[in-house]
């Protein structure tokens, strides 16, 4: 099976719930789907952004 394809209730710790909020608030129905969705991009960005920031900062 491609992982790509795969419902996101295949991630770990991912519920049928889960599944059911993250296809009503960002249509987003399989794995492929979260990661090329616009806000996970946009928080990785900003997380990788403040790891570089802590990082040079102390």
């Amino acid at each position: 099976m491609d992982l790509a394809k795969a419902p996101v209730s295949a991630i770990r710790r991912v519920s049928e719930l889960n599944t059911e909020d993250l296809k009503k608030a960002f249509g987003i129905k399989t794995v492929e789907d979260l990661a090329t969705n616009k806000y996970v991009k946009l928080s990785q960005g900003i997380n990788y952004f403040f790891s570089l920031f802590w990082k040079n900062s102390g």
